[in-house]
């Protein structure tokens, strides 16, 4: 409706047109932030295949906000049929991928998920300084809740050097097929 006021009143050239064009605007930036904020409370979709769009678009909006390499790899859908253990593993990924550009000063940063024999991995490295051998035994306030919602899930988490440079978080879980 404030886009159809708007053109009316830009059609009779008055001087109202520019502030209603403004509130169209700022109604249209309170909508984007409200969708961005519910996706933060809900990230996956609730359906099979949520976690894979998840972290995909988690990848491209790091990408956008940091201007980094960031690439997400699903060779073969990962289908998660539990919102629950979905939403564990996006946040998992989110602070492997946090913590990569906050303290490893990542410059590439690849998350990978995949499946095999009723197991699934989600892997996340990146390229940055890695973490020191003196911190992978801390539990950080990050590493906790990592850890944590691993465990929630039935899985494991492990963080270490990765093999050529950087940091490596993985996590194993059981993948429950559908009944």
């Amino acid at each position: 409706m404030a886009k159809v006021h708007e053109a009316k009143l830009a059609e009779k050239q008055m001087p109202d047109a520019v502030d209603a064009a403004k509130i169209v605007r700022l109604v249209n930036e309170a909508i984007h932030k409200t969708r961005k904020l519910a996706r933060g409370l809900l990230p996956v979709l609730s359906d099979a295949q949520g976690l894979m769009s998840a972290l995909q678009l988690w990848a491209s909006e790091v990408e956008d906000l940091f201007g980094i390499s960031c690439r997400f790899e699903c060779e073969t859908a990962v289908l998660i049929h539990d919102d629950g253990m979905a939403t564990h593993l996006y946040h998992i990924g989110q602070e492997a991928v946090t913590n990569a550009i906050k303290h490893g000063h990542a410059g590439k940063i690849l998350i990978r998920l995949t499946q095999d024999n009723g197991w699934g991995t989600l892997v996340i490295r990146d390229d940055g300084t890695g973490i020191k051998k003196d911190r992978v035994n801390t539990h950080g306030m990050g590493q906790q809740i990592m850890t944590y919602r691993a465990s929630m899930i039935g899985g494991r988490l492990e963080i270490g050097p990765d093999q050529a440079q950087g940091t490596s978080v993985t996590c194993t879980f059981p993948v429950i097929s559908a009944r």
